[in-house]
């Protein structure tokens, strides 16, 4: 007798081990992660074993519940802004955020329970959310569509660029003897200014070149389809006429004019 129940309780010491062991390795498993874009529609989905069509659903968001969802109301359940679909078999279940913003990031869990029978489930998602990247040339002139190096041949060149996640920003120049191949130029920018996701970028490099060069702001790294900003032209120092030297042409020619008509001549 005693042994029957040392072994009992031994038998139940052993059972309580193994679900405490199950409850923690369901709680360090990774979740899944789905992107959404910004203002878009998010979307997790989640497979389940079971297909007893006699279940609830409770979607839970950083521990608060969201919604719960029976079968017994509809395939479909929706409340404000979020949206809980049950597959017709039981074992897919979907929950979809319209217009998704940052504060929807976090991660989510869905608790599946049964009514008559069936061991409990769960399902986690991390969600994140992007705001498509772009980057676009900042002119120190609003009416002017090239930048003047330096004699020395350093140019500053000024990026905007916005989205999240952040993506890397660079410099490019096209070289238009080699089939029109854009090639990195620097990726040593200064941040000059953040404001909310719009970012301000300097950069300094230098054109060893007695040509013009076209350059471009760009963008790399980005979970959507990236797109370089517009390109532009850099004339060296030499190549171009300051304003008192265009005046001071003028002038010249105009005081040779008046110079003839004195001696004659027109």
């Amino acid at each position: 007798m005693y042994r029957y129940r040392r072994g009992a309780v031994s038998y139940l010491y052993v059972a309580n081990i193994l679900m405490v062991l199950t409850l923690m390795a369901a709680d360090k498993e990774v979740p899944n992660t789905n992107l959404a874009s910004l203002g878009n529609i998010a979307e997790m989905t989640c497979l389940f074993n079971s297909d007893d069509s006699w279940l609830i659903l409770i979607w839970k968001s950083m521990g608060i519940t969201l919604l719960s969802h029976s079968w017994q109301e509809s395939a479909t359940k929706i409340d404000g802004r979020f949206t809980s679909i049950i597959g017709s078999n039981g074992k897919t279940c979907r929950l979809l955020i319209t217009n998704a913003s940052f504060e929807d990031v976090g991660k989510y869990d869905c608790f599946k329970s049964y009514y008559v029978s069936g061991k409990p489930e769960k399902c986690s998602w991390n969600l994140d959310i992007q705001d498509p990247a772009s980057v676009r040339w900042k002119p120190h002139d609003a009416l002017s569509n090239y930048v003047i190096a330096e004699r020395n041949g350093n140019v500053n060149v000024t990026c905007l660029s916005d989205g999240y996640p952040s993506p890397d920003i660079g410099i490019q120049s096209l070289r238009t003897n080699n089939n029109a191949i854009w090639q990195n130029l620097s990726f040593a920018g200064t941040i000059l200014e953040t404001d909310g996701g719009l970012k301000t970028w300097l950069y300094q490099v230098n054109i060893a070149s007695n040509q013009s060069v076209t350059l471009r702001c760009a963008i790399f790294n980005c979970h959507m389809p990236c797109k370089h900003g517009d390109e532009f032209l850099v004339k060296q120092h030499d190549m171009v006429m300051s304003t008192n030297e265009i005046v001071f042409t003028i002038n010249k020619i105009y005081d040779f004019q008046n110079i003839r008509k004195v001696l004659g001549r027109e």
